[in-house]
């Protein structure tokens, strides 16, 4: 044997039996540990043997033009109350402290005490600002506070006053009118817009709903499923190469069956975050779920436990949002909704970027939708080589999450 060095074949066989021992009798196994015998135990061989990778998969055309349709009439749809604003990504939403993190910052124009937008409504204003990154201060977390005043208000006031105004308030947990002028005045039903500031129209913020002296309001619209918000006063939006570093690795072994999914190995891969976007060619072939010393595994968004918000697209380019959990196979359960009007409908499956720290737009494949299921015929093919999106600004991210700050 050469000095004691096992041949390349035996060699393989010899850590797969150790890759087994350790899978077997550890509760929990080290991910990193397992991939790195895996990749000792496949780097020697010529091209992977009968575990080579595939051609590159090829995006349809038709789902090509399908994307494009859907994204231009987002993007239309979230504009159409605003003519002249920056819709900006939504990367974390926080609803139980009234936070979200939106995908731009000072070099996109965002200025700290902004207006922030879904639909033409008011939702929230810009609490703090880096220069990628903002956060947003949702109008019910504790601590905001936003002046508002009765649009219309139909009736005769005391004094001869011609308007009621006041500064609404977040608990936490609702909105209410925290100081106001006569609140006695206020009544339910009261229709609460935004202040005119230089130029700026008013636009809705919520409607009075109980009297008293300190009256509370429901908010006209809710951030929930949104993808992109609108920032009063930026200039610049971000693109998606502004937000991902996208670097290319090699695919070292590809697993096939029920539990299909990858090894990738290259420059960086052991410090990959899981959750981060392996994809070529504008199609999605799964997220890192585990990282070892120059090496990342990657599962597709099927395998059991994998959870994923998604976009979903029907042939007229109408979309809606759901979260999909892996089910196995091609299955995926629909986890939530945000629209359940879609049951029994023929979708294409993208990307909804946002939350997932993943590029909006990368198609999943195509399904069909059937109580509470989504059969995925999502591409299994992997070229010898993939691209992983790496999220830019996680230093920031992580002030604006509270984390060093």
């Amino acid at each position: 044997m050469g000095g004691g060095v096992l041949p390349g074949r035996l060699r393989t066989l010899a850590l797969l039996a150790v890759l087994l021992v350790v899978h077997l009798t550890l509760s929990k196994p080290l991910e990193s540990l397992r991939l790195l015998l895996c990749r000792m135990a496949f780097s020697p061989l010529a091209p992977l043997g009968s575990a080579a990778p595939d051609a590159r998969p090829v995006l349809d055309e038709a789902d090509a033009l399908l994307v494009a349709s859907a994204q231009a009439g987002l993007r239309a749809r979230a504009a159409a109350a605003r003519d002249e604003i920056s819709l900006l990504p939504v990367l974390d939403l926080d609803t139980t402290r009234g936070r979200l993190i939106l995908g731009g910052g000072r070099r996109a124009g965002v200025r700290w005490d902004a207006l922030v937008f879904s639909g033409g409504v008011c939702v929230g204003i810009v609490d703090r600002v880096l220069p990628h990154l903002s956060r947003v201060l949702l109008l019910h977390a504790r601590g905001a506070r936003l002046p508002v005043r009765v649009e219309g208000v139909g009736r005769k006031l005391p004094g001869g006053l011609l308007e009621l105004h006041g500064v609404l308030g977040g608990d936490g947990e609702r909105c209410r009118l925290q100081k106001a002028f006569l609140p006695e005045e206020f009544r339910a039903g009261d229709r609460l817009v935004t202040l005119e500031d230089e130029g700026r129209p008013s636009v809705p913020v919520g409607r009075v709903v109980t009297t008293g002296v300190r009256p509370e309001v429901a908010l006209s619209t809710s951030v929930r499923g949104a993808s992109l918000l609108g920032v009063d006063g930026a200039v610049t939006p971000p693109e998606v190469a502004d937000l991902f570093e996208e670097k290319t690795f090699r695919v070292l072994y590809v697993a096939r069956g029920r539990h299909h999914g990858a090894v990738i190995q290259g420059e960086g891969a052991g410090s990959l975050l899981s959750g981060s976007a392996v994809h070529a060619a504008g199609i999605l072939l799964g997220v890192v779920t585990g990282t070892g010393p120059g090496a990342a595994a990657v599962r597709p968004v099927t395998f059991p436990g994998q959870r994923l918000t998604v976009r979903l697209i029907r042939e007229d380019g109408a979309s809606c949002l759901a979260v999909l959990e892996g089910g196995g196979g091609e299955g995926c359960r629909v986890a939530a909704w945000i629209d359940e009007a879609w049951s029994d409908q023929d979708v294409l499956v993208v990307t909804a970027g946002g939350q997932d720290l993943v590029p909006p737009w990368l198609v999943l494949g195509r399904g069909r939708l059937h109580e509470g299921g989504l059969e995925l015929k999502a591409p299994r093919t992997w070229p010898a080589r993939v691209v992983v999106s790496v999220f830019r600004h996680g230093g920031e991210r992580g002030r604006l999450l509270g984390r060093g700050s």
